[in-house]
């Protein structure tokens, strides 16, 4: 639940408890996998794929759902940092897992890691299964859990291969469904991809809502890649809009004291805003809803953040 709840120290306090109190194989790999993912949401990448990386290979033959849960999970690192190297690395080992019955962690991996190399095998996967179906219960988890955990992943994959729309329903099924829960609807990156996906897709307003939500939630949280993310998209919207002041002190308070080349896709966030406010000082405000980019604009900005 802390998890699900946004909430990285919960989980980095728990999965710290776990590695101590026990010499259970798989349950040191499951708290190595959920201590990973606190590490991911954090700009600590290097630290995050220390834990993930070696859980994955060690599971390739012997559990390959884990095996292929765990580079998932380290694909949200590898993307923001941009390093070639952990991308490649997530990319052989998950082409060593069999297919499974649930391929939903793959497709998030394909398209993360190599959204252009990859994009016709992800593009498969994401039409091939209705991801917003109730599941049967099973041993593995809970099926609302495991439910959300695919609407996620998968929308997250879609908003990368410039499925716009379809990020848009799949993670605001997954937001709703959070709201529903008792975490309170409080996670905050999936309210921040959601927000990225409403941005491209136009709906400004719709997006800044969500942003200053994943924000709130990611500050509180220790969410560093969102509450830093969230406000300089939001920035951006308001430097389209004309009111390139604010958009400067928001970024400026948002990316004071972090190093943005360690993150490629703040630094990549970060120069568009700014090329942005350059462009809205010289021109008027641009309305509610703007000109949608092309897909091969968004696969290009794409390209830059993984380069």
């Amino acid at each position: 639940m802390a998890m699900f709840a946004g909430h990285p120290r919960w989980v980095s306090e728990l999965a710290t408890r776990v590695l101590t109190l026990t010499d259970d194989p798989a349950v040191l790999a499951e708290a190595s996998l959920r201590a990973g993912w606190a590490l991911a949401v954090t700009t600590r990448f290097e630290d995050a794929l220390g834990f993930l990386l070696p859980v994955a290979e060690a599971a390739v033959d012997t559990e390959p759902a884990l095996a292929l849960d765990a580079p998932s999970t380290a694909t949200t690192p590898a993307y923001h940092s941009g390093d070639p190297s952990f991308r490649e690395r997530i990319l052989r080992i998950t082409e060593r897992v069999p297919p499974q019955d649930d391929e939903a962690a793959r497709a998030w991996v394909l398209a993360g890691c190599d959204p252009v190399r990859h994009r016709e095998q992800a593009l498969a996967l994401l039409r091939g299964t209705d991801w917003t179906e109730d599941l049967p219960e099973h041993p593995a988890g809970s099926a609302r859990d495991r439910r959300l955990s695919r609407l996620i992943v998968v929308g997250a994959a879609a908003w990368v291969l410039d499925e716009t729309a379809e990020a848009v329903r799949l993670l605001g099924v997954a937001l709703d469904q959070l709201r529903r829960s008792p975490t309170a609807g409080a996670n905050a990156t999936v309210a921040d991809a959601l927000g990225l996906a409403l941005y491209e897709s136009g709906s400004w307003t719709q997006a800044r809502t969500v942003f200053d939500e994943s924000y709130r939630t990611a500050a509180e949280a220790g969410m560093e890649i969102v509450a830093v993310g969230s406000p300089v998209v939001g920035a951006t919207i308001l430097a389209l809009r004309g009111d390139t002041e604010a958009a400067r002190t928001a970024v400026q308070r948002a990316v004071h004291g972090l190093d943005l080349p360690a993150s490629r896709s703040l630094h990549v966030r970060t120069s568009q805003r700014r090329a942005r406010r350059l462009r809205a000082g010289r021109s008027p405000p641009l309305d509610r809803t703007r000109p949608r980019r092309t897909a091969g604009q968004r696969r290009h900005a794409r390209q830059r953040r993984t380069a």
